[in-house]
């Protein structure tokens, strides 16, 4: 799994469950009418992860958010 950049600077392995979760987290933040279904958000988490993986260098969480 790709490390990441924290915003303190510390450096740590991704977590496919945070990424999981804070897509959880902006879709409850939404009516539920037009709220993801869980496996479009396990798909959207799989793109990211796999997009990060491609990546060379370590990723800035800010940056990891904004491909969120």
């Amino acid at each position: 799994m790709k490390n990441i950049i924290k915003r303190c600077g510390k450096i740590e392995q991704m977590s496919k469950k945070k990424i999981f979760d804070s897509i959880q987290k902006a879709n409850d933040s939404v009516k539920e009418d037009v709220r993801l279904t869980q496996k479009q958000i396990k798909r959207i988490c799989e793109s990211v992860v796999e997009f990060c993986e491609t990546l060379e260098e370590p990723i800035d969480t800010d940056i990891l958010e904004d491909v969120i």
